[in-house]
């Protein structure tokens, strides 16, 4: 489903209400008239590609399906719906491949276009590509994209960003990034050669971050002609660190080996230092110097200190400090590198905690100057956010419940406060990612209910219920029926 600003503007406040309003109403939220609010109900029910996603009831209004609306976050479409959606494609196509190129008929060839239409295209990744230092040469009716490995592996990871990507399953999974053979082998290095000799699982997003760089990796020296890379000298300070976590050096050797063996392919030696920083920015087990501990320390507390100011309840949640200090260390590494992350759920945190996102946003920009940081990016700001969410929900075992995610401990963490705020009497027994859930279904088939973010592909006989992550009014109404009849 592809939808207009509008269009998701009226979604949203339908979901935050989760009752029936009317179009006038819906008119004077949305400033505009009840003829468009006709007109603009018809097109996201059009656009529906199962039930209808807006209900209208005579003499009540619309309410948005809560079912329907779930189920369809889920739909995975095999073309690309918008014309910036569709060059974003061919361009990541073309990117994995550069410089080699490829045919116009190959690239266009489900998408049933006119020249005009392709040329199009051609000249907006044109224009688009050239400001992020890379060429698209277009002859003889083939496309090729030119640059520094660098950019090369720079833009592929931001329209990799852009795709807002949940989970390691939707990216390994997506159209054309990797053959069968690669995503057991990613999921292996993952798994056995950086989270097991860790003894801890990679959260969300980091995962994504990691994966899609193996990925990324695998396709350039696969599909594409890797020229030699500009020698990057590692600095006296990143050689320190490598010393003082030659663990995570050691892991990522081991792992960058394996993808050598893999490809059949001698790879440079500055991949394992790509892949380490990756490690070093996860937070999963990372040695840091005196002076980044403190800084950490120091914005930290600020945040803490501002925040309060707003909130003051925060000021007796001690085991906040230690949630948070632990994300802003990786996080000023990341910052001071410009290693960007994305937050799949920003716009849902914007919805849901809109005055606290704005606080947050406003104090970053704050921290930003007085210990003269770089920008910290809005994704991440949302990431700092559900950490006061969480500690603030907290303050406001009949049955047992299972509660399965995506997501990593931020997010998973606060749907299991916002389950047990509204449902004081349930016991949930654990949070756990999906994957770890269908290593051991039977071990949990004494549980009541499952509340689980992802949809579940697989037959799974204990009854669940697909949940929003922000929890909503919606999801507590369907917990309660549901629970009564369990």
């Amino acid at each position: 489903m592809n939808f207009s600003k509008r269009e998701l503007s009226l979604i949203d406040i339908l979901l935050r209400e989760n009752d029936y309003l009317s179009a006038q109403d819906l008119a004077d939220k949305l400033k505009m008239s009840a003829k468009t609010i006709y007109r603009t109900v018809k097109r996201v029910n059009e656009e529906s590609a199962t039930n209808l996603l807006i209900v209208s009831e005579k003499g009540k209004g619309y309410r948005l399906d809560y079912d329907t609306y779930l189920k369809a976050n889920y739909i995975k479409k095999e073309r690309a719906q918008t014309p910036i959606e569709r060059r974003k494609y061919i361009m990541l196509y073309l990117l994995f491949r550069s410089p080699n190129s490829v045919h116009l008929d190959y690239l266009y060839d489900k998408y049933f276009l006119s020249v005009e239409a392709i040329n199009k295209d051609v000249y907006a990744m044109r224009d688009y590509l050239s400001s992020q230092k890379l060429e698209l040469v277009k002859q003889h009716r083939r496309l090729n994209i030119i640059g520094q490995e660098k950019d090369i592996r720079e833009e592929i990871n931001r329209v990799i960003n852009d795709m807002e990507i949940l989970d390691e399953t939707s990216l390994l999974l997506k159209d054309g990034f990797s053959n069968d053979y690669d995503v057991t082998f990613i999921r292996q290095q993952v798994i056995e050669k950086i989270e097991v000799p860790l003894k801890k699982e990679v959260p969300y997003p980091y995962n994504i971050n990691i994966i899609a760089h193996l990925t990324i990796l695998i396709n350039r020296f696969r599909e594409g002609r890797v020229l030699q890379m500009t020698s990057e000298t590692i600095s006296s300070e990143e050689q320190k660190r490598i010393a003082e976590n030659e663990e995570l050096y050691l892991i990522a050797y081991q792992v960058i080996d394996n993808v050598s063996r893999y490809l059949s392919v001698s790879l440079p030696e500055i991949e394992v230092y790509y892949l380490f920083q990756y490690l070093v920015s996860s937070g999963i087990s990372y040695c840091q110097s005196t002076n980044e501990s403190l800084l950490a320390e120091g914005v930290t507390s600020d945040y803490i200190e501002l925040i309060s100011q707003h909130y003051p309840q925060v000021m007796a949640r001690p085991k906040l400090y230690l949630d948070l200090v632990n994300h802003i260390r990786p996080m000023l590494y990341r910052v001071k590198r410009q290693m960007s992350i994305t937050n799949g759920m920003l716009s849902e945190i914007k919805g849901e905690y809109a005055l606290l996102h704005d606080i947050v946003c406003m104090i970053t920009r704050r921290i930003e100057k007085r210990y003269e940081i770089k920008r910290i990016s809005e994704d991440e700001i949302g990431f700092i956010t559900i950490y006061f969410a969480k500690h603030l929900e907290a303050e406001k075992y009949s049955k047992k419940i299972l509660i399965v995610c995506s997501s990593g401990v931020g997010t998973s963490e606060l749907l299991r406060v916002k389950v047990t705020n509204a449902f004081p009497e349930i016991e949930i027994v654990e949070v756990l990612p999906y994957r770890k859930f269908l290593e051991n279904i039977e071990k949990y088939q004494e549980i009541d209910l499952i509340l689980t973010t992802v949809n579940f592909t697989n037959e799974v006989t204990i009854p669940h219920l697909l949940v929003n992550c922000m929890f909503t009014v919606g999801d507590k109404k369907m917990v309660k029926k549901i629970m009564s009849e369990v």
